[in-house]
């Protein structure tokens, strides 16, 4: 390799040698050898050069992206997953200006690929584009993620969350059909606008490869192992990592001055690696629990299916056809919502218990559910044995996750128990008990609601207060467990005004959720709002403020857009009260989460599902009850750092190890079979 030197350095080494000679072989490299070019990096040698050069300048940033094909291509397996290159660009400020240096490592040779992880331990930070795939790669090398990272695709998607939801709204759509349809094109339209060429086009950045993108990024998909790249695979491959470089510094101001870079940089962006992490974990699914399963869904859809027929209903997955039928039932009406029908799951379930048929119905479209659902298909199943489902981060304009491929966050519970460990694994979950209502208390300063919540148990709490005058001393004076189990309804009550609080739940909604006329619902959350002084005055507060500046905001600054102006909506409104509570409570929990990602590997233990506000890890067993009490400190002392005022409870479910289930619940197959 011809190394350019400096100006002195040729007659110097041209000299004869002395004895003490301390020069060591380490030479200073002229920056004007990587400076505007792009380095093919094949050899130990040219990469070890580049390693040197980094070590000697003063470099500011760096940005990285990797090529890469799989082994299996009848889906992208992570654990496939073969590395080909990675681009690394390095930033220097040299007069006020910034200066590249472009190198693009052949990962192909071990060799070099000890020399690449010497370069990701410099003490910078390094920017990349939906930075998972790079970590795919490096744990697939054997290597360590750079421990300071910006994730410009993740700043992006955070910078502008909500802003293009009123975009593809899907107040047009007729049928849940339609609504679908508008999802999907709404999914695209996000995909699309946080791609790197449209982030990079809206801070003015050209990417030179963009008409052709998709069509080289394909053709490492398909390269074959041993064969020589292109020119132009390899100015690709270097032009994402460039404008990955370009984008940092503007990003950063962008989120500085939106007031949202803390938030990035100590929860938001830590939580990259924890969420790629369990996309790397993945889960195990037990074959004969899914064989049986899909047996029971084979015979229930066949029995409830001549059921309905004979009633005159041939297909409940038909929107027209189940109006239809519904109409004749004089049942319709109870499924219409802002003028539209919807027999969603939910709402069929709410509904189940008003007329056999209706739960015959919601039983039908489940067992087809279940039937279908993608955590059952085999060809899913990855190179190591396990499901690895793609996590979203930001997924949701709330904050929280979202999944697909398979959706494992909204699998029904009856599915739940096919996930199992390894063989001498546990599996264990651990909750935040009602963690919204105390968040509440504490973003709307309610000091009422703050005391209810730290009794450990606020729905109970609340009913004692809220019905004391009906109630006897003994029964006032049970322990909340035994409270539960006697005055479950009262407790239901308080538990859904709580929450229709927080959700925005409409008069008549709270009347069908507690089987109520709607004046009887009226007065008793009007009598429900009266225990907590001051909370409806700052909740309004909050919606005014929020409509006035264009957002709201989580209690570390995360913002949520509205997308227009002009007066908000009953669905903005709704999401003006809801959103600093629910996404402060997913900031609190990624920050747990990404602690406890880095004090799982000393018990060899893994986070696999990050299910709301509760974390489902695998252990090995002789660590199961060590692991369960860390998560629940860890969990538990995040919060009080958040919320000083508040004293956090979680539910620790270790009971049955040997598989994935709620509270302890391992025959939810069983019930669910006996259910006809």
């Amino acid at each position: 390799m011809n190394l350019k030197l400096l100006p002195g350095w040729p007659e110097k080494l041209a000299q004869p040698k002395s004895k003490n000679n301390n020069l060591k072989n380490i030479l200073p490299l002229s920056p004007e050898y990587y400076a505007g070019e792009i380095h093919y990096l094949k050899t130990p040698e040219d990469a070890h050069g580049f390693l040197s050069f980094a070590q000697q300048r003063a470099i500011g940033y760096g940005a990285i992206d990797t090529e890469y094909r799989f082994q299996n291509e009848s889906f992208h397996d992570v654990r496939s997953l073969q590395p080909l290159l990675c681009s690394v660009v390095l930033a220097e400020s040299i007069e006020n200006q910034i200066q590249l240096y472009t190198a693009v490592f052949d990962l192909r040779i071990p060799e070099i690929i000890e020399i690449l992880s010497q370069v990701l331990k410099l003490p910078i930070c390094f920017v990349g584009h939906n930075l998972k795939s790079e970590f795919f790669c490096f744990w697939q090398l054997g290597l360590s993620v750079p421990p300071m990272i910006w994730d410009t695709y993740l700043a992006e998607k955070a910078l502008y969350l909500g802003q293009f939801h009123h975009s593809y709204s899907t107040q047009q759509a007729q049928n849940e059909f339609e609504e679908s349809e508008f999802i999907k094109e709404a999914k695209e339209l996000k995909k699309l606008k946080f791609s790197l060429v449209e982030t990079a086009l809206r801070y003015g950045i050209t990417h030179h490869q963009a008409r052709t993108k998709t069509q080289l990024q394909q053709s490492f998909l398909h390269h074959p192992i041993e064969a020589e790249f292109s020119t132009e695979q390899i100015e690709y491959a270097a032009e994402d990592a460039l404008v990955a470089a370009k984008l940092y510094p503007a990003q950063v101001v962008k989120a500085s001055v939106s007031g949202i870079l803390q938030h990035l940089t100590s929860v938001e962006l830590p939580w990259v690696e924890t969420n790629a992490q369990m996309i790397w974990n993945g889960v195990k699914v037990s074959h004969d629990k899914g064989q049986m399963i899909l047996q029971q869904a084979a015979e229930r859809k066949q029995h409830l299916e001549n059921i309905l027929k004979n009633r005159g209903l041939n297909n409940v997955s038909s929107h027209k056809q189940l109006l239809d039928f519904l109409l004749k039932m004089n049942l319709a009406h109870l499924f219409l919502k802002n003028g539209k029908y919807s027999f969603d799951k939910d709402n069929l379930k709410e509904l189940s218990h008003i007329d056999p048929v209706i739960q015959q119905i919601e039983r039908l479209k489940k067992a087809n559910a279940i039937s279908a659902n993608p955590i059952l298909n085999p060809l899913l199943v990855g190179k190591d044995g396990r499901i690895h489902c793609d996590l979203h981060q930001l997924g949701a304009d709330t904050g929280r996750q979202t999944s697909t491929n398979p959706n494992i966050l909204g699998i029904p519970g009856e599915l739940r128990p096919v996930i199992i460990p390894e063989s001498g694994y546990g599996i264990g979950e651990v909750d935040y008990c009602q963690i919204e209502p105390g968040i509440a208390g504490a973003i709307f300063n309610n000091q009422q609601l703050i005391e209810l919540y730290n009794t450990g148990d606020v729905y109970s709490a609340m009913a004692k207060l809220f019905f004391e005058d009906s109630l006897d001393a003994g029964t006032l004076a049970l322990p909340f467990d035994e409270f539960k189990k006697q005055q479950s309804e009262l407790r239901k009550r308080m538990k859904v005004c709580t929450l229709g609080i927080i959700y925005g739940l409409s008069i008549p909604g709270l009347a069908n959720k507690l089987g109520l006329q709607p004046y009887e619902a009226k007065r008793l959350l009007q009598k429900f709002m009266d225990m907590f002084p001051g909370l409806q005055q700052s909740i309004e507060s909050s919606v005014t403020y929020s409509t006035m500046r264009g957002y709201a905001q989580t209690h570390t600054g995360l913002r949520r857009l509205r997308g227009k102006s002009g007066p908000a909506d009953n669905k903005e409104k709704n999401w003006f009260k809801n959103y600093p509570i629910q996404g402060s409570a997913a900031t609190v929990f990624k920050a747990a989460g990404n602690r406890l990602a880095k004090l799982y590997p000393l018990y060899q233990a893994k986070l696999l599902i990050p299910l709301h506000d509760s974390f489902v890890f695998e252990v090995p067993l002789e660590h199961l009850e060590q692991v369960a009490k860390l998560t629940e400190e860890v969990m538990c002392q995040t919060v009080r750092e958040h919320f000083p005022q508040l004293r956090p409870q979680v539910d620790v479910n270790i009971s049955h190890p040997e598989c994935w289930n709620k509270e302890g619940c391992i025959d939810l197959l069983e019930r669910w079979e006996l259910e006809i």
